[in-house]
């Protein structure tokens, strides 16, 4: 296991094959200190020794070997390409229940190490309130989505 430092300003903290965690410098800024980094690493953590990762790649080598074989049986590229799109989202991230048992293994690892594991929730708040910003930012209104009057982002036709 291998815990790396990215520069990229994302906020991420992604697990990635082999064992390693890489960590952003945008989510090293986000975080009030370092209880809430040791949170998201053991969170990450979590995910490596419960091989998470792993799962998904085994998943992702059954998902194109399935795939291949529609393809020659299809003969049809758009069947194919249906295919890879359906595969693409079912792999893209982990499941419920993976973030559930990361989570636990990181109240766990947080309390064995002597931090506060609520460090977790107060890191989440961070998060939003930084996505939220971000949002704002480039003109969106919570949620990613183009703002409206409602939202009191949206220039009004009252004067």
């Amino acid at each position: 296991m291998g815990i790396y430092r990215s520069k990229h300003p994302n906020c991420k903290c992604p697990a990635l094959p082999g064992g390693k965690i890489a960590i952003t410098r945008g989510l090293l800024a986000v975080a009030s200190n370092e209880a809430e980094v040791a949170g998201v690493l053991a969170h990450e953590i979590g995910h490596v020794t419960a091989r998470h990762t792993a799962q998904r790649q085994t998943r992702g080598l059954l998902a194109n070997l399935g795939l291949a074989v529609l393809g020659i049986a299809t003969q049809n590229a758009q069947v194919m390409q249906l295919g890879q799109t359906v595969a693409a989202g079912y792999l893209q991230g982990f499941s419920r229940s993976q973030e559930l048992q990361s989570d636990t293994l990181a109240v766990r690892y947080l309390s064995k190490a002597s931090y506060d594991p609520e460090a977790m929730a107060t890191f989440l708040a961070s998060l939003r309130e930084h996505s939220q910003l971000e949002a704002r930012l480039q003109g969106l209104a919570p949620g990613g989505r183009r703002p409206t009057k409602h939202d009191g982002l949206a220039p009004s036709n009252h004067r």
